[in-house]
């Protein structure tokens, strides 16, 4: 029988490998369906060794938390495949409209499902299994391992995304380097199908940069280690804001800027190391002005910008303006998780309509009142508190252990919160399990007001180096 350490070790063994597999075969919303069932069985499954299988620490209220969501998000859009009578189904917002389109061409009433995609409904309830069973294998972990599998493996897997994005761009986009047909042909989208999505990634694993520097600059001992981590750490940081800058999206540099100035403070963990924050904003500062300029310079990375302001067919503001139009007609049961694409053709005049479509409302927070009703909106509220709450611990409170990884964390999980505001990250189960691992090291990091910090020593203490 396998002890209960070595399970320990075989379940973060399988979790580095369903976390490359996840960036490597999930960075689409809606190609690859058959990769994304095998992520949800591989999540299913790493669920059941987490929560029964033995080895394992004591998992806290805040994870007990985030499962429920996960369930309450299953039965909402579950609730949606409950079938109807006609006559009350009709009656429901924009099944009104739909109504009278089937009753022209004779379509019969019968019994309906709430939804207006059920298929799509039912496929996309369950997709929730692949970032809730990382969440939970992360949340297991003894501290001592998930302190460093976690960060290092967001830094590895950063810096590869990065790299592959940069030889897209000089292979050219006909080179066979792109995985997904639909795909930012010509731009560094790494193994994003959305060159959006892959900024979105690469800005998550930047704070893991900062924490693991900061680290290592209050352990430094000058020695070949601490050096070869040293220029490991400076590269990755530099191949991640250049494949940011590459990008191209405004909301990525936008974003930049946040989690630099977020990130800065990660150089330092004590207060003895405090004095010295002016030196490190002026190297961080020159750092991103070096990567800036380094793309400006770069004749095959100029001119890649993809973001647009123009409030023009299919932009951003007017996918908003045809989403709320949606959603006045129905604020309150919602059309079905993964309708999306489906009911939005509603809004378009028959001069508009163009082969390119809209598959998502490149807002998730008016997506899922869309889709999920009122009951999306209470549970968007109730995931932002869940996370407000576990974040507010670690930057406010008197944080010991854990506390320059778990604040890099949570600034992890803010970049897709914030860019859910002009895109939809989440519904792309790559960040879903990258942003569930972040929250995993969020809600693990523990307090301890007695205690040294476990990045270092307590505040104000003195370093004596044998």
């Amino acid at each position: 029988m396998i002890s209960g350490r070595l399970a320990s070790l075989l379940r973060a063994i399988a979790l580095v490998i369903f976390f490359s597999t996840a960036i490597m075969f999930g960075g689409a919303s809606r190609e690859g369906l058959a990769a994304h069932s095998v992520l949800q069985i591989i999540g299913s499954g790493l669920l059941v060794s987490a929560t029964l299988a033995p080895g394992s620490s004591a998992l806290n209220r805040h994870a007990w938390a985030g499962l429920a969501l996960a369930s309450l998000l299953v039965v909402i859009s579950l609730m949606g495949l409950l079938p109807l009578p006609y006559g009350l189904w009709s009656g429901l917002g924009v099944r009104a409209q739909i109504g009278r389109l089937q009753a022209l061409i004779g379509a019969d009433g019968g019994w309906k499902a709430l939804s207006l995609s059920p298929e799509l409904t039912r496929a996309s309830a369950f997709a929730v299994l692949a970032p809730i069973g990382a969440l939970f294998t992360a949340a297991q972990m003894r501290w001592r391992r998930a302190s460093v599998l976690i960060p290092w493996t967001f830094v590895a897997l950063g810096g590869l995304s990065a790299a592959f994005g940069l030889v897209q761009v000089f292979l050219g986009s006909e080179a066979p380097v792109y995985l997904f047909e639909v795909a930012s042909r010509g731009l560094p989208g790494g193994p994003f199908a959305n060159v959006n999505h892959q900024a979105t990634f690469l800005l998550m694993c930047l704070p893991f940069v900062f924490a693991l520097a900061g680290q290592l600059r209050q352990d430094w001992r000058a020695g070949d280690a601490e050096v070869g981590r040293a220029i490991l750490l400076s590269g990755t940081a530099l191949v991640l804001i250049v494949g940011v800058m590459a990008a191209g999206s405004v909301a990525g540099y936008i974003l930049l800027a946040v989690v630099g100035l977020l990130s800065l403070s990660l150089l330092s963990g004590s207060r003895r190391a405090q004095s010295n924050n002016g030196k490190g904003l002026v190297f961080g500062a020159l750092f991103v002005t070096g990567s800036i300029v380094f793309v400006a310079a770069s004749p095959q990375l100029s001119n890649l910008g993809q973001t647009s302001f123009d409030n023009t067919y299919m932009s951003r503001a007017s996918l908003a303006e045809g989403t709320l139009q949606l959603i006045q007609d129905d604020p309150v049961f919602g059309t079905g998780l993964g309708s999306f694409e489906h009911v939005f053709p509603l809004t378009e005049s028959p001069g508009q309509v163009t082969r390119i479509f809209a598959p998502h409302a490149h807002n998730d927070y008016l997506q899922t009142w869309l889709e999920l009703g009122l009951p999306g909106v209470l549970l968007i509220a109730l995931a932002l508190a869940w996370w407000g709450h576990a974040s507010a611990q670690l930057w406010l409170g008197r944080v010991r252990k854990g506390s320059r990884l778990g604040r890099a964390a949570s600034i992890a999980t803010l970049v897709p919160i914030l860019h859910s505001l002009v895109d939809y990250p989440f519904r792309t189960p790559a960040i879903c399990v990258a942003a569930a691992l972040a929250m995993a090291l969020v809600i693990h990091t523990r307090t301890d007001r007695k205690g040294p910090d476990k990045d270092g020593s307590s505040p104000g203490s003195k370093h004596l180096n044998l």
